[in-house]
């Protein structure tokens, strides 16, 4: 009786959990001891690994195969999780690791997306222009030695060796013997997936020799070529893999260039054992560090960034004092401290008022709409290039010695200039502003 009772409990459950997840849409793949698998997962994960233009039945089969390695690692997951293998150590440390991988492949992949796409003409002069990697390549089987060290005797040796007939074997035992570590491996690939320089050597080998090679001063090779046939790739086939090839060059080029500059502009330090550098008697492995050169010419470039920034706003405060005394007919300036007259000197009741001719407020009005785009376009290009506070002191500088600036249009002199004086001093105190719209323009590429 109570097994009986057991077995509909389970399959009410299972009911319930088919029922949540019709209510809802779709959206729940599986279930796992009550927790969910949604379709959004299963999805996410089709669409990074799916195999492309593939039939509705092998991407059901994928999705399918997605879903059975979730669920499979949800029980391990649910596993640990009892066994209290999530309060460890090296739980905390990896998931700040897995964190870390995450956000970076994230931020690869964005860098990535800003690469333009690959036309099929641009596709079709790369294959023309590079023959042997689409109809004459090749595909090639051969042994690869590598050798973590360049000892030029060693190398002289083995290559007499070689050059008197020794096979492969025989130069790996001469290896084990002076105990040089080394690590061989089986390649099988076409040739255009061979580094250039190793393909040139391959090419001139003889079948079951081994050569001997120099990579620079990072390390050595043995390689022997096994076999070399023909596999041209002509038609389509080629267009789509020059397009494969030259997009994942251009993402590679784009993620390259944006990892330099966020290392340029980064403040890195190293301590303990990794705070060493090279001394001339061992060499280190590199560390990333930024450029030096191009970091102080990145400090630079913002110094001048900012000066744009305070210029331009030393030139929109000048244009606004001398607007406001065209259009004012008298003397108006900005002040950083309280005026210390008492009382302005009362118009005479048979003075007209002064009012500006139509096409000088016009003038002025599209000067000034020039203006604020100008400084707008400036604050919108230069708001990611500077940090905020330089932003901040940049335009409040700029603010300052532009009131400062204008108390010179109120001196005496000044002051009995022409009218016409004053409608040429606005294009003036205009231009700053348009000569750092056109450096933007011209060193930053925008």
């Amino acid at each position: 009786m109570l097994l009986s009772l057991f077995t509909v409990f389970l399959t009410l459950s299972g009911c319930s959990h088919q029922e949540d997840g019709q209510k809802n849409g779709g959206e729940v793949a599986a279930v796992v001891n009550g927790v969910e698998i949604t379709q959004h997962e299963v999805n996410y994960l089709s669409h990074r690994s799916a195999a492309p233009n593939a039939s509705p039945e092998v991407a059901q089969n994928q999705r399918r195969a997605i879903l059975a390695d979730l669920v499979r690692s949800e029980l391990l997951a649910q596993k640990a999780h009892a066994m209290k293998l999530d309060k460890t150590p090296d739980f905390t440390l990896a998931m700040y690791e897995a964190r870390r991988k995450v956000l970076a492949g994230l931020a690869q992949q964005e860098l990535a997306s800003q690469v333009s796409p690959v036309t099929p003409e641009v596709a079709r002069k790369i294959v023309a222009n590079n023959p042997r990697l689409f109809a004459k390549r090749k595909f090639l089987v051969y042994d690869e030695v590598l050798i973590p060290i360049v000892d030029e005797p060693l190398l002289k040796a083995l290559t007499e060796k070689a050059d008197n007939g020794a096979s492969l074997n025989q130069l790996l035992d001469e290896l084990n013997a002076k105990k040089v570590r080394f690590r061989r491996a089986k390649r099988a690939v076409a040739s255009n997936q061979i580094q250039p320089a190793i393909l040139k050597v391959l090419s001139k080998a003889k079948q079951g020799k081994p050569l001997v090679v120099r990579v620079g001063d990072k390390f050595s090779m043995l390689l022997m070529l096994d076999t070399i046939a023909p596999v041209p790739l002509v038609g389509d086939a080629a267009t789509r893999s020059a397009q494969m090839m030259l997009m994942a060059q251009r993402r590679n080029a784009a993620i390259s260039k944006g990892m330099a500059t966020m290392l340029n502009s980064a403040k890195i330090s190293y301590f303990g054992e990794y705070a060493e550098k090279y001394d001339g008697k061992r060499k280190l492995s590199a560390l990333p560090t930024p450029d030096k050169r191009v970091a102080t010419k990145s400090v630079y470039r913002k110094f001048v960034f900012g000066g744009i920034i305070s210029v331009s706003f030393i030139s929109a405060m000048m244009f606004l004092t001398a607007s406001m005394q065209i259009l004012l007919g008298e003397p108006w300036l900005p002040r950083l401290w309280p005026d210390s007259k008492k009382g302005d000197e009362e118009r005479s009741p048979y003075e007209e008022p002064y009012s500006a001719y139509l096409f000088e407020k016009l003038y002025v009005f599209l000067i000034g709409l020039a203006v604020i785009a100008g400084l707008v376009f400036e604050l919108l290009t230069f708001w990611p290039l500077l940090p905020v506070w330089g932003s901040i002191v940049a335009v409040v500088s700029g603010v300052l010695l532009g009131t400062l600036s204008s108390q010179i249009l109120g001196m005496d002199k000044v002051q009995n200039w022409s009218q016409k004086a004053h409608l040429l001093l606005v294009a003036v105190f205009a231009m700053p502003i348009a000569f750092g719209v056109i450096a933007i323009l011209r060193y930053i590429h925008l």
